[in-house]
């Protein structure tokens, strides 16, 4: 069981990293996309996203976390405004440029999965959904740290 789930997901990691859209982002490389990714997931629930967040969400060390978002920074994508809430930190927000990669990223992760469900019915893939929640969940029982 766990080989195909392995190698489940290193096709679709294989898909992704080889699509053109990434092809053409260089400087979105070693993960930077999915960063992007979740700092959009994060913002659309309302939160306020800081380097801490990112450290534990990754599971990083604080210098890799500041090396990865200067490097964003630095490319455009994110930019650090002091917060409104805590003048100590730094809230993380993404520019324009970030916002379009996030369309664009969404748009192929949806063809990717239209391409891995093909030939699936609505009640195999909401039974697929169900199984691999309840694998995760299960793995990750009684360690919230590493939970997806």
């Amino acid at each position: 069981m766990s080989y195909t789930i392995r190698k489940t997901s290193k096709l679709f990691l294989r898909n992704i990293i080889g699509s053109e859209l990434l092809q053409n982002s260089p400087d979105l490389t070693n993960g930077r996309g999915t960063v992007i990714h979740f700092i959009h997931s994060m913002n659309q629930d309302g939160k306020e996203i800081y380097q801490k967040d990112i450290e534990k969400n990754f599971n990083v060390n604080r210098s890799t976390a500041s090396l990865v978002l200067q490097e964003l920074e630095n490319a455009g994508y994110l930019t650090k405004e002091i917060s409104k809430t805590d003048k100590r930190l730094k809230e993380i927000k993404l520019t324009d440029k970030a916002l379009e990669f996030v369309c664009e990223f969404d748009q192929m992760i949806q063809e990717l999965n239209q391409k891995a469900l093909d030939g699936f019915s609505d009640e195999e893939i909401s039974k697929l959904k169900d199984y691999l929640g309840k694998i995760i969940s299960n793995l990750t029982k009684g360690d919230e740290e590493n939970a997806i």
